[in-house]
């Protein structure tokens, strides 16, 4: 119990709220006991008490705080710097998908293209046909006007076909006109498309060099945290470590302790014995010279007795038979 409460007046003088700080220790150093002061000189390098006493507490705040900051740090790790490059690759991922969707597109407006142009070369055969069918039969027209007394049915057959192929080739140029007007707006769309390819291509190249970018900077940001977190790690295990040593440590001071309080025990038992023996001691002196002055109060009042007195006093018996006043069962 001695040691405890020396324990806890030395935690409360040491408080940084204590007022005369100074004044205190020195008193209770005073009063300190040899054994506590071997205790506290017994403390290792790694907890000095400091001036106030809590700097024990305080290295093992700092321990846990760092502690805390790099757990905080593993889980960024792990939940934020994870997901970005995924979400890159699959911006990229959609660009490719439109790039080749136009590419396709395209291909297949140009084979439409094609497709139209051979239409249109063939209209273009047949009506260089039809024209040339067209100038033969002009030619042959004043000869058949000739001969048109002696043939009559067959001048109406040629007619007739030339009001044929002149109708066939209003057709045909009509055609050829549609024709060429929808190649000139395929060609247009074509056009559009090619611009819409080359902006989506350019665009596709900036975001793929800047999404490079983004993920080598990532990626060297990842090696800087790999490497930070197992700089980390290391600090953590030293800590830990550390945090053993202060544990065992602890451990002994606690044994230390309680050999201390043991023989402090054994000590304070050993001075109270000691204590009642001396009191038990002192009563009897006290006694005997309690005794010892009855004794000479006697012996003087029987020399200031006459000589008659005395010798009637001596006749029932000796002095040294007869008890002082006070004497009795307290003797020892």
């Amino acid at each position: 119990m001695e040691v405890q409460s020396l324990l806890f007046w030395f935690s409360l003088f040491l408080c940084p709220g204590c007022p005369n700080t100074n004044v205190i220790l020195e008193m209770f150093q005073r009063s300190l006991p040899m054994h506590f002061k071997k205790f506290v000189c017994i403390l290792p390098g790694h907890f000095p008490p400091g001036s106030d006493g809590v700097e024990i507490l305080w290295t093992l705040t700092v321990i846990t705080a760092s502690l805390g900051i790099c757990a905080f740090l593993i889980y960024l790790w792990r939940t934020i710097l994870a997901v970005e490059p995924q979400e890159y690759q699959v911006n990229l991922q959609q660009i490719t998908e439109k790039i080749n969707w136009f590419e396709k597109e395209s291909r297949e407006l140009a084979e439409e293209i094609s497709i139209w142009e051979q239409k249109i070369r063939e209209a273009k055969k047949h009506l260089s046909e039809t024209e040339t069918e067209n100038m033969f039969l002009s030619d042959e027209t004043p000869k058949l006007k000739l001969q048109d007394e002696f043939e009559d049915p067959e001048l109406r057959v040629l007619r007739s076909k030339k009001y044929d192929l002149e109708d066939s080739k209003k057709v045909l140029e009509d055609k050829c006109n549609a024709l060429s007007s929808m190649k000139t707006t395929k060609e247009a769309e074509l056009k559009q498309l090619k611009k819409r390819v080359d902006t989506l291509t350019e665009f596709y190249e900036q975001t793929k060099v800047a999404a490079e970018e983004k993920l080598k900077k990532t990626h060297y940001e990842l090696v800087a945290k790999k490497n930070q977190l197992s700089a980390t790690e290391k600090n953590l295990k030293v800590a830990t470590e550390e945090i053993d040593k202060y544990k065992q440590q602890v451990q002994e001071m606690q044994e230390q302790l309680q050999e201390s309080e043991l023989t402090f025990r054994h000590q304070i038992a050993v001075h109270e014995k000691n204590a009642q023996d001396n009191w038990v001691k002192a009563r009897f002196w006290e006694r005997e010279i309690a005794q010892q002055s009855r004794e000479k109060a006697y012996l003087k009042h029987r020399k200031m007795l006459p000589e008659r007195h005395r010798r009637q006093e001596l006749i029932p018996g000796r002095p040294e038979t007869q008890n002082p006043p006070g004497r009795g069962l307290f003797q020892i």
